[in-house]
C-alpha cells in the first residue's frame, strides 16, 4: 500500500493506491482523523517508468511524477507527499 497526502483548493486529500490489485480511492481530510471517502474517486492505477497514472470510475486521470500530481481538481499541477 502506498499513501500519499495532497492539498488542493484549500482543501487535504489522502490517495491510497493498493499495489496487490492497483486500485485506488482519494479521500478528503476534514481533521481531527476524519476522512471521508469520494464515490467517483476510485479506479485503477498504471504505472510506466516511473510514473503513476489514476484512471477513475468516470474516465477522469491523474498521474504522479517526481513530487507532483497533474490534472488533479483542475488543477495543472500540486505538489504532493508521500505519507507511507
Amino acid at each position: 500500500m502506498e499513501i500519499w497526502n495532497v492539498f488542493s483548493k484549500g482543501e487535504k486529500y489522502e490517495i491510497v493506491r493498493y499495489k496487490k490489485d492497483n486500485t485506488f480511492y482519494i479521500s478528503v481530510d476534514f481533521g481531527d482523523g476524519v476522512f471521508q471517502g469520494m464515490e467517483k474517486e476510485r479506479g485503477v492505477v498504471h504505472l510506466r517508468n516511473d510514473t503513476l497514472f489514476f484512471l477513475t470510475v468516470d474516465s477522469r486521470h491523474y498521474f504522479i511524477h517526481d513530487g507532483f500530481i497533474f490534472n488533479f481538481k483542475g488543477t495543472k499541477k500540486e505538489r504532493i507527499k508521500k505519507v507511507l
